[in-house]
């Protein structure tokens, strides 16, 4: 790629003092610290909030396999359409605007989870005043149920990585973007894993809420940070291009749609084996986290 600098590389501005270049280097590493550590915490808590909604409402529905089914839908929905948000944002809008309205969007959710967090037990553990008292429409009721528990917070979740990944673009090369990239992955392995077996069995439900709370609040500041950050750093990212090739690097309508398919078809295959073993075996976290981390794995 050219146009840009290497900065995971060490490579320092020309015509500055060692202090300078000290200072500068300072800051590269403080930023890219913060977008490492926010990237890492959103995939936790995006993996980590399905399954505590998911366990939390599993009594409300006679512990039915269809709960989590139900709920991997939605929440697979939402993430869809945090992509799609993080697309558009920065396809569409100019860094000032792209700060302005994820700031927005932040400070919104933020105000939500505060706010349930007095209300209810815990932000994402509703209250047993929402409990139906009679499931004549299960699936219904589960994903209204999810959407109110989890929906906003989810959903901004969701838009981070591709959003910090673009951002962070503008501090290192293209591999240093992918190391980024990597740190996700972790975060949403280790927030998988670490639900059956280390927090479920020792946390209460409404503890682990009031935890996934604070660490949410926690990740909206670093998100904040992050997009002031985009804003300071100003422009689009310095990639050379040759406009005669743009339509050659440009998939058809056929390779988008081959795209589209074989994703919906892993997804479906995933929602199929996690519905077979929970209603032929029992449904519970277990076995919701298995298929899923070897899914995510491959």
């Amino acid at each position: 790629m050219q146009g840009q600098t290497n900065n995971f590389a060490g490579e320092e501005p020309a015509g500055l003092s060692l202090p300078q270049q000290t200072t500068a280097s300072g800051k590269r590493g403080a930023a890219i610290f913060v977008y490492a550590f926010t990237s890492f915490l959103s995939a936790y808590l995006l993996f980590q909030v399905q399954l505590i909604v998911s366990k939390y409402i599993l009594p409300w529905f006679g512990g039915a396999a269809a709960v989590w089914t139900t709920s991997m839908l939605v929440f697979q929905i939402l993430l869809l359409g945090g992509y799609v948000y993080s697309h558009l944002v920065c396809v569409r809008l100019e860094p000032r605007a792209q700060m302005r309205l994820h700031l927005g969007l932040l400070a919104v959710t933020l105000l939500g989870v505060l706010s349930l967090s007095v209300i209810w037990p815990s932000a994402i553990t509703p209250a047993v005043s929402l409990r139906p008292a009679n499931s004549v429409s299960p699936v219904l009721e589960v994903a209204v149920t999810i959407l109110l528990a989890a929906g906003l917070p989810f959903f901004a979740l969701s838009t981070t990585a591709p959003l910090l990944q673009r951002w962070f673009a503008r501090h290192a090369s293209t591999a240093g973007t992918y190391r980024l990239y990597s740190v996700s992955n972790f975060g949403s392995l280790l927030g998988l894993l670490s639900f059956p077996f280390l927090l479920e069995p020792t946390l209460r439900m409404q503890t682990q809420g009031r935890l996934w709370s604070a660490l949410f609040c926690l990740f909206i500041g670093g998100s904040a940070w992050c997009a002031c950050d985009a804003r300071r750093a100003g422009g689009a990212l310095a990639v050379d291009v040759d406009p005669s090739a743009a339509d050659e690097l440009s998939p058809s309508p056929t390779v988008r749609l081959l795209w589209f398919l074989l994703a919906a078809c892993a997804s479906a295959l995933l929602l199929a084996t996690t519905n077979l073993l929970c209603q032929e075996v029992i449904s519970l976290p277990l076995l919701w986290v298995l298929p899923l981390a070897l899914y995510f794995v491959l």
